[in-house]
């Protein structure tokens, strides 16, 4: 059974929205390392996300969609299970995305020789819209883009 802990939601200066879960344990005991792969879960909801160190505070970014879906707020403590992610390099694809991508062959094979974390950087800018037309568009002008991910040194 995975431990709870329980976290306080901290924002970085007043300027910004970069939003912290402050962690606290030492992720080199629990975890065997200060950037451990993890998924966090609070209320439920659950996010994969790997571990950092700020000044020496080991902390997991919390971005503002998973701040409203939990419904948290800089100040609050939070109780929370943090686990090591066995699978960190899954990336959850949009259907546009993978539609867009079924369609052209060679714009998938770039896409999976890209980093899982550029892989998850353009599903996030298509699965971010509200609207199904807009995340087709977003698919679209991604797979553009294409041929600059054909370098085989990214």
């Amino acid at each position: 059974m995975p431990s709870i802990w329980n976290c306080e939601v901290r924002q970085r200066g007043t300027v910004g929205s970069t939003t912290f879960l402050i962690l606290p344990f030492d992720p080199v005991q629990e975890f065997g390392s200060k950037r451990a792969p993890v998924v966090v879960t609070i209320n439920d909801y659950g996010f994969a996300s790997r571990v950092q160190m700020y000044d020496g505070v080991p902390h997991v970014t919390l971005r503002r969609e998973h701040r409203e879906a939990v419904g948290v707020q800089p100040g609050d403590v939070v109780a929370c299970t943090i686990e090591v992610n066995e699978d960190p390099d899954d990336v959850d694809i949009p259907t546009e995305l993978a539609a867009a991508l079924d369609a052209w062959p060679e714009a998938r094979q770039a896409f999976t020789r890209l980093a899982p974390s550029h892989q998850r950087e353009h599903a996030r800018y298509v699965a971010d819209a509200k609207q199904s037309a807009t995340r087709v568009r977003r698919a679209q002008k991604t797979l553009e883009n294409w041929r600059e991910w054909k370098s085989p040194n990214r």
